[in-house]
């Protein structure tokens, strides 16, 4: 039987039982199939309940106990998990947990242009050709954004789930003049002479 489990993780990415094990804690279940990672300290095992006031930086705070977005638990990691095992201890007939394969996921689904924005990770090149000066720099993404259908993915783990997670260069000509001898902010303003 395990080996059938392996190979449906293998192909699907998961696996789901109805009922596993029953009497075994769920780190009895996790060291049936592999090593656990621990996630934090005194931390193996996190009980995930929803509630209906929590603090505003959280999921619970900004969701209640309305459907949360799609999200990669743990992704920030460096090596992080290859896999997480879920275990319902109070199932409700009507409350469903939702997966996707983060690799049949088009960004976005509206098919509409978006913005990919990041931080740079490099010293801007300047190139001079004709005149002008070409600056062009290395970019790490963390944000996306669809004005079309307002979806938006934060942070470089979630980028690099849907595959958007690759740097990428940003170029801005300037002309020679106006690259080393910028334009006064204050030029259209007169003296203030109210000295006495």
């Amino acid at each position: 039987m395990f080996q059938k489990i392996r190979d449906e993780v293998g192909s699907n990415g998961y696996k789901f039982f109805s009922s596993y094990r029953a009497n075994y804690s769920i780190v009895e279940i996790a060291e049936h199939f592999g090593k656990p990672l621990v996630p934090w300290e005194n931390g193996l095992v996190q009980t995930l309940v929803p509630h209906a006031e929590a603090d505003p930086n959280t999921y619970s705070g900004i969701y209640v106990l309305n459907r949360f977005p799609f999200h990669s638990d743990l992704a920030h990691w460096r090596m992080p998990p290859r896999y997480l095992l879920l275990r319902c201890v109070t199932g409700y007939a009507d409350v469903t947990t939702l997966m996707i394969d983060g690799h049949d996921v088009d960004c976005p689904a509206c098919t509409s242009p978006a913005l990919v924005s990041g931080e740079p990770v490099s010293t801007p090149q300047q190139r001079l050709s004709d005149g002008e000066i070409a600056e062009t720099q290395e970019f790490l993404p963390n944000r996306f954004q669809c004005v079309a259908c307002g979806l938006k993915i934060s942070g470089l783990s979630h980028l690099a789930v849907v595959s958007l997670s690759v740097r990428y260069k940003k170029t801005q000509v300037y002309d020679v003049a106006e690259y080393y001898a910028p334009e006064d902010d204050y030029s259209g303003y007169e003296d203030d002479n109210n000295e006495r």
